[in-house]
């Protein structure tokens, strides 16, 4: 298992190196469990979980990490880092209409779900 400091340490050179990465959580999260100071064994994991608004789906997602540590999406925020033309989501989260259900942030695709739930990994990989 990895240190906090050493999760901390990739994430932090992964979104100074590639700072527009950051409008993409999930290539952010990849590239960075991917790098050698990490090696995975499996792939990156999500679980989608869906919740019907009336006649509309709404989707949360959860990432657990390799080291076995669990990530809800959350809410996203707008980033002071501007985006690149091949690596940003053509809505952003903090754009992305959403529904706060029992506590869960939904999104209004699990895809957007799936980048919140990234984001949030790593925020915590960032600030701990």
């Amino acid at each position: 298992r990895r240190s906090t400091a050493q999760t901390q340490g990739i994430f932090s050179l992964m979104a100074k190196k590639h700072p527009y990465s950051l409008h993409v959580p999930k290539q952010l999260l990849y590239m960075a469990l991917q790098s050698r100071a990490v090696q995975m064994q499996t792939p990156l994991a999500f679980n989608v979980q869906t919740k019907m608004v009336g006649n509309k789906s709404w989707y949360n997602a959860s990432f657990t990490d390799p080291f076995e540590e669990t990530f809800d999406s959350g809410l996203g925020k707008e980033l002071g880092v501007p985006p690149n033309k091949s690596a940003t989501m053509r809505t952003p989260l903090h754009l992305s209409e959403v529904q706060v259900i029992d506590g869960l942030v939904y999104y209004d695709s699990p895809r957007r779900a799936e980048h919140a739930a990234a984001a949030r990994a790593i925020d915590n990989y960032l600030y701990r």
